[in-house]
Parts: structure tokens; C-alpha cells; sequence
């Protein structure tokens, strides 16, 4: 499973979301533009919010980020 985080660089766009890790939905390659890359539909991983960015907004983040977001989500599930 590879999940994403907004690159911090947007930080000042309305549309950024620190706290948002998402997984990457479907690639529009029908819909890219040179220097911001392919539109791309993402979901949130947590609220399940679905969205559209150019994939270069994203980075994909590690999988030791990945377990322990995974572990993080699961304890926030039981209410630990």
C-alpha cells in the first residue's frame, strides 16, 4: 500500500492539509500540464474526503510512516 501527504511547500494554499494522508484513486493522464504534472483523484485516508491534485503536490511517504500511522489509526479506532 503506498500512501501520500501534501507537500509542505503548498502549506499556504487554502486547499493544504497537514494532518491528510491519502491514497491515490485514479491518474487522469488525459489531464496533465507541464511543471504541475497529472491531475489525480486522492482519498483521505481518515475522513474518506475525496479530492483532485496534480500528483506533484504529493510525496509518498515512507513505510515506517506508513506502520505507524496504520498502528496510530487502529488505537484511534478502539479509543486507546
Amino acid at each position: 500500500m503506498k500512501l501520500y501527504k501534501m507537500k509542505e511547500e503548498y502549506s499556504l494554499q487554502d486547499w493544504y492539509d497537514a494532518d491528510g494522508v491519502f491514497e491515490l484513486k485514479i491518474r487522469h493522464t488525459d489531464r496533465y500540464i507541464q511543471h504541475f504534472g497529472t491531475d489525480c483523484t486522492w482519498i483521505n485516508f481518515k475522513t474518506k474526503e475525496i479530492i483532485n491534485i496534480w500528483d506533484n503536490c504529493m510525496k509518498e511517504i515512507s513505510n515506517k510512516e506508513i506502520t505507524e500511522f496504520l498502528r496510530d489509526q487502529k488505537l484511534n479506532d478502539l479509543g486507546i
